[in-house]
C-alpha cells in the first residue's frame, strides 16, 4: 500500500516536472522521493502506524510542492528540508519504532517556578490577552533549559487564559514527530467532547482531511495553540493555512531556541528569555531538591 502510494506520488511529480520545463526545485523533490521509495522497498517495511504517518507527510509535501514550486522559494526550501528529515526517519524504521499516540500532554502547573513573574506579566497582558483581534504569533525564545516551556505552561494554565479562550491545545515535540501526529493531537484536544474521534479513526485519514477537520473545530472559536519546541525542519505552512484567520483574538504561542523558517514573527512578538540571577537560581535549586517542601531562612 505505502509503496504503491509513493509510486503514484512520484509519477504525478514526474508528469508535472516534464510539463514545466524541468523545474530545478521539483527535480530535487523527485530525487528525494525516489530515494525514500527505494528505502521502503529494500527494507520491506511492514504496514503500520509508523509508515502511515511518514507516508502521509510525504503525500502532503508532494501536494505542497505542486502548488509552490514556481511561487514561493522559501516555502519550497521548507518542503525539501522536511522531506529530508522524513528520509532520515525512514532509514531508522525497524530499529527505533514510533511510540503510540497519546492525547495527553504534560500541561499541568509546574511545581517549581521561580523568577518568571515579570515574564509572565509582560507576555500575558501585552501579547496574549491584548486588544489585537487578528491571529498573532508569539515566540518565547532562549537557550535550552532556560524556562521557555515552564513560562508557556504558566500562561496556558493561567485562569484568565482558561476563561478567555474557548479552545486550547498544547503539543510538545517528541522523538519521532510528524505533521500528521501534530494534527491528530490538536484535533483530539479541540474537538467537541461529545463527538470525540478515536485515534485509530483519525490515523486512517490523510493530512488534507485532518487539516480540514482541525479548521472546522476551530471555526468561530477564540483559540490558543501552543507548539512547544517543534522541530525547526518541520514544514508548518500547511498547518498554518488550516488555522482560521478570524479577527477574534486567537493566538499561536511557540517555544524555541531559534526562529522557525515558516513562522513570521514581528520583533515585538518575540520574548527573549534571560538566565536567572544567582539568588533565584539558588531558590529554584532548593525547591527542586526538596520536592516543594517549605524552606525557612
Amino acid at each position: 500500500m505505502s509503496e504503491a502510494l509513493l509510486l503514484l506520488v512520484i509519477q504525478k511529480l514526474d508528469i508535472n516536472y516534464r510539463e514545466d520545463e524541468k523545474n530545478e526545485n521539483m527535480e530535487r523533490v523527485i530525487k528525494e522521493m525516489k530515494e525514500i521509495f527505494d528505502i521502503v522497498r529494500d527494507k520491506k517495511l511492514e504496514e503500520g502506524r509508523t509508515l502511515n504517518f511518514l507516508v502521509s507527510d510525504l503525500v502532503q509535501m508532494a501536494d505542497d510542492a505542486l502548488h509552490n514550486y514556481n511561487i514561493n522559494i522559501r516555502s519550497f526550501g521548507s518542503i525539501h528540508s522536511w522531506i529530508g528529515e522524513i528520509k532520515k526517519q525512514m532509514l531508522k524504521l525497524g530499529d527505533d519504532e514510533f511510540n503510540i499516540i497519546s492525547i495527553s500532554e504534560n500541561v499541568d502547573d509546574d511545581k517549581y517556578v521561580v523568577g518568571l513573574d515579570e515574564d509572565l506579566e509582560m507576555l500575558l497582558h501585552k501579547r496574549i490577552i491584548d486588544e489585537e483581534e487578528y491571529l498573532s504569533t508569539v515566540l518565547i525564545k532562549g537557550m535550552c533549559g532556560i524556562g521557555k516551556t515552564t513560562l508557556a505552561r504558566e500562561i496556558y494554565n493561567h485562569p484568565t487564559v482558561v476563561k478567555r479562550f474557548e479552545r486550547r491545545a498544547w503539543v510538545s515535540n517528541s522523538t519521532h514527530f510528524t505533521l500528521k501526529k501534530l494534527l491528530i493531537k490538536l484535533i483530539q484536544q479541540v474537538e467537541d467532547p461529545q463527538n470525540l474521534h478515536t485515534s485509530s479513526l483519525l490515523e486512517e485519514m490523510d493530512n488534507r482531511r485532518l487539516r480540514y477537520m482541525l479548521c472546522q473545530h476551530l471555526q468561530g472559536k477564540r483559540y490558543l495553540i501552543v507548539l512547544d519546541d517543534v522541530p525547526k525542519q518541520m514544514h508548518l505552512m500547511s498547518f498554518l493555512e488550516a488555522l482560521p484567520q478570524e479577527w477574534n483574538g486567537s493566538r499561536l504561542l511557540l517555544t524555541s531556541h531559534t526562529t522557525h523558517i515558516d513562522i513570521d514573527v514581528e520583533d515585538e512578538d518575540v520574548h527573549q528569555m534571560k538566565p536567572l540571577d544567582s539568588k533565584k537560581s539558588w531558590q529554584l535549586f532548593l525547591k527542586t531538591i526538596n520536592h516543594g517542601n517549605k524552606i525557612d531562612g
